[in-house]
């Protein structure tokens, strides 16, 4: 009805300092907007992977530019940079791009590597590649903490093998070098691995 059309635009909202793209529904119903609208606006960011800035909010239906201008100047879209070595499931498919499947995919990735040593090892995700790496690059980090090292002295073939930068042939020159020195050194590396494998791998080496 066109009383409360009116009513509608004279909506009052109360703008308060979020993010649109971490913005859940009770952060919409907060600031004043309806059920339906709040459900709207945050199914419509969480369609489009987020939003680079407000004036995207007029395709949600219903949504009108009064409401709008009253809550552009509190609407921030810097988003902490997410660090890929501690990141949860919910934390990767906040990164715009990042869909739960890629999300399982990195999370599953860090498992088998024992952890990421840089951000670049993202580009080794299956699926992930150079224009999806681009667009990463700036809401990542990785602090490198906690790797799980490989006991190369210790451990047998199967485990070897398992790691991504071990193939089968390779796991098993290392036990054949370890059992001819005993020990394993760094230059028993150099003789199996290439210097670009050796780089990658010498981060989850237990000497």
């Amino acid at each position: 009805s066109k009383k409360s059309y009116k009513e509608g635009r004279k909506l009052v909202l109360k703008p308060e300092n979020i993010n649109p793209n971490l913005a859940k529904i009770d952060d919409w119903l907060r600031i004043g907007f309806s059920d339906k609208i709040s459900e709207r606006i945050y199914k419509f960011i969480k369609l489009k992977n987020g939003i680079d800035n407000a004036s995207e909010l007029l395709s949600v239906y219903g949504l009108k530019k009064e409401w709008l201008a009253q809550i552009v100047d509190s609407l921030s879209f810097s988003t902490p940079k997410i660090d890929i070595q501690l990141a949860v499931e919910n934390d990767l498919i906040s990164i715009k791009g990042i869909g739960k499947t890629y999300a399982q995919r990195i999370i599953k990735y860090r498992k088998l590597l024992g952890g990421f040593t840089s951000i670049t090892q993202l580009g080794e995700v299956y699926g992930v590649d150079s224009v999806l790496m681009f667009a990463l690059s700036d809401q990542v980090i990785c602090t490198s903490c906690d790797i799980m090292l490989l006991d190369v002295n210790y451990i047998g073939l199967n485990e070897l093998s398992k790691h991504p930068y071990i193939s089968k042939k390779e796991a098993m020159d290392i036990i054949l070098i370890r059992s001819q020195n005993g020990v394993l050194e760094e230059n028993d590396f150099k003789i199996i691995f290439s210097d670009s494998k050796f780089e990658k791998l010498k981060n989850y080496i237990k000497w």
